[in-house]
């Protein structure tokens, strides 16, 4: 039976709260084969997912071609590293060779999955995915805090207040605006991104107020098809 369709790999370029990149390949049985479309993954359920279509990344398709080559030699090496040893006349050149090519291809996966160069945007990209998602200002704001930044012309996600030493001030004369302008919860929700429906796939639509309650999402459609 040969599996085929279309599904996400190459996931890179993680940004904290937000999402994912990813690429949408034509497969056979897993093995990633024509890139087809590239999006900002929002969440991801089985084999479908919430987000946007953005241009595509040459990063995320190529680490999908190198964890799938990464994968296939691990196992090649593994198959032959015990065919060799269990020869009667086991040369131990070949099985050094053979454990070699399996350890860098080990070595080759576990960098495309942990390495942050690959697996975690920088800054700069990851203010480059926000403005493609459409994130609102307080949005770029949750986004700068978690990378220990702070973007030009956005207020602080928490401003500091400084206590009052004064016993006698009238309460009803105090401003409780400053208060309630810094009560910003220090997640980073998606209802903060301003969406539409891309391409089919049902997608809520966050451009009401903050705070409105939104419809939950549909079941994305599967794209994997099983042919005999």
């Amino acid at each position: 039976m040969v599996i085929y369709g279309h599904r996400l790999f190459g996931k890179v370029d993680s940004v904290p709260g937000l999402g994912f990149v990813a690429t949408k390949f034509f497969h056979i049985d897993y093995v990633p084969l024509v890139p087809t479309e590239c999006w900002l993954v929002f969440q991801q359920s089985g084999k479908g997912w919430r987000g946007i279509r953005i241009p595509m990344s040459g990063k995320s398709v190529l680490t999908a071609w190198l964890r799938t080559g990464s994968v296939i030699g691990i196992g090649m090496g593994t198959i032959g590293l015990i065919v060799a040893a269990s020869s009667n006349h086991a040369d131990p050149g070949e099985i050094a060779a053979l454990l070699v090519f399996a350890v860098v291809a080990a070595g080759l996966f576990a960098f495309t999955k942990l390495h942050k160069s690959v697996a975690h945007a920088s800054y700069a990209r990851a203010c480059e995915l926000a403005k493609l998602a459409k994130l609102n200002p307080n949005g770029m704001a949750a986004l700068a805090a978690a990378y220990g930044q702070q973007p030009k012309g956005v207020r602080p996600v928490r401003a500091a207040i400084q206590p009052v030493e004064a016993p006698a001030v009238d309460d009803s004369a105090l401003d409780n605006s400053a208060m309630n302008d810094s009560a910003v919860d220090d997640s980073f929700p998606v209802e903060l991104i301003p969406l539409e429906e891309v391409d089919g796939i049902p997608i809520v639509d966050d451009q009401s107020a903050i705070g409105a309650s939104a419809p939950a999402p549909q079941q994305p459609r599967s794209e994997t098809r099983r042919h005999g």
